[in-house]
């Protein structure tokens, strides 16, 4: 190694020192640009929870009122039977009661449906996934019906209540 060598690798840092500035300050601008993305990633998740609690919460409130007018209904049509019997009312009361009540259970149940669905979206907006379990599957679900476990390989009970 030479002299002339040995004096240029040690004044290089010397004079380079504008260049390595306008690194980093390059580096110090890609950071604060990567911070903000980050917090309006975190933004958009707690914008996404607090949407799919308020889903949750809106279709409970609504289950349990669709609840109520089915056991409404249903009184409604215990009642327009005893009527019936007793001859007081004809058929045609008792066919409107049941469709009535019939209605009110439809939309119960597609009111539980939109609960659910709003549960597995806050599921998914707190960070959770759903992905098919295929062993478990094959297994335990019966024909023509999907058995869903959570994204972290835990595989829930199948129950089927009917």
């Amino acid at each position: 190694m030479n002299f002339r060598n040995t004096c240029a690798q040690l004044a290089q840092p010397i004079f380079n020192g504008g260049r390595l500035r306008g690194q980093v300050d390059a580096s110090a601008s890609r950071e604060r640009e990567l911070v903000e993305s980050y917090r309006k990633s975190i933004l958009a998740a707690l914008a996404d929870v607090e949407g799919a609690l308020a889903s949750v919460g809106r279709t409970a409130d609504q289950e349990t009122l669709q609840a109520l007018i089915v056991e409404q209904a249903r009184i409604a049509l215990r009642l327009a039977e005893i009527r019936y019997r007793e001859g007081v009312d004809d058929l045609l009361t008792v066919l409107d009661a049941q469709r009535t009540l019939f209605q009110a259970e439809d939309q119960l149940a597609q009111v539980r449906l939109s609960r659910l669905l709003a549960s597995i979206g806050l599921f998914k907006a707190l960070g959770g996934g759903w992905s098919l379990n295929s062993d478990l599957q094959s297994k335990t679900a019966p024909k023509g019906r999907l058995v869903l476990s959570a994204g972290s390989g835990a595989t829930p009970e199948a129950r089927h209540s009917r």
